[in-house]
């Protein structure tokens, strides 16, 4: 990377079950974003031997872990709609509420509730995106949402990569070189 401009900030959109994953306008917006970050964890094990003391002879890799987290700002109704298990549609504007308790129960598979997850940067042709193929939606334990006359609507949400039905978890490519 030889062009300083391309160390900025990224701008973009996160996106929803786009119907093409090369095509970076396809699919739902979650809404206005800030501090949207992929996360990798990866766990390993360190080998040590006795006639060494606590000197490293080997390690052996885990796996990975992938998560995507960001903030919301403002109310979304596709993005609560995704977020939370127990959202219904107002009976006259047809807007997306909180309810609960609702129908989705303790002990519900959240995989059922899996989305396909893009983060689209406004320069596709010169940064990168991420789809994630299965991505859980993943809030706090606690979440709070203000709705203070000094303070914007802001939510701190997130999703869980797990494998799709072919094994893939996420790919971090341009967008035009993502695997369908």
């Amino acid at each position: 990377m030889n062009d300083p401009l391309q160390a900025m900030k990224v701008p973009g959109k996160l996106m929803i079950n786009p119907a093409t994953i090369n095509d970076p306008t396809s699919g739902t917006d979650l809404g206005l974003l800030i501090d949207v970050a992929a996360e990798r964890v990866e766990s390993k094990i360190e080998i040590v031997a006795a006639e060494f003391g606590i000197e490293p002879v080997e390690g052996i890799w885990l796996g990975e872990r992938w998560a995507f987290a960001f903030s919301l700002r403002g109310w979304s109704d596709d993005a609560y709609a995704t977020l939370f298990p127990n959202t219904f549609a107002g009976s006259v504007a047809g807007r997306i509420g909180l309810r609960s308790p609702g129908t989705f129960r303790a002990g519900n598979r959240l995989s059922g509730r899996s989305v396909v997850l893009r983060f689209t940067p406004d320069d596709p042709a010169n940064q990168f995106g991420v789809v994630v193929y299965r991505a859980i939606p993943w809030l706090a334990e606690t979440v709070r949402v203000d709705f203070a006359n000094d303070s914007e609507v802001l939510l701190e949400a997130g999703f869980v990569a797990i494998r799709d039905a072919t094994g893939r978890i996420q790919e971090t490519q341009l967008v035009e070189d993502m695997t369908p």
